[in-house]
């Protein structure tokens, strides 16, 4: 299974939880019955920073504009709870891609 989302940063101060703060609130159905599945773990997470000249940091991690980070494990192992995002940039867009079996 794999869920794609494209979501905007707005605020330079604050650390983003990649699944309380950005996933979670963009399901509207948590039962799921009416609603495809969004897994809170994963084995592939990759994060692009779609605008030129912001930074996004990845648990410390730094993506200029452009660039991607793609982390792979073992089946479903990596947590979104366990992933911080930050920005430096006042609009800011990130594409996340979650692969799960």
């Amino acid at each position: 299974m794999q869920r794609e989302f494209v979501f905007t940063l707005t605020s330079t101060t604050a650390t983003y939880n990649l699944w309380k703060d950005l996933i979670l609130p963009t399901i509207t159905d948590p039962t799921f019955s009416n609603s495809p599945y969004i897994p809170n773990v994963g084995f592939e997470i990759e994060i692009q920073n779609q605008t030129p000249g912001a930074t996004v940091l990845r648990n410390g991690f730094s993506l200029t504009g452009g660039s991607w980070d793609v982390n792979r494990g073992p089946v479903n192992c990596l947590d979104l709870n366990e992933i911080g995002i930050k920005t430096d940039t006042n609009p800011t867009s990130l594409y996340v891609k979650i692969c799960a079996i």
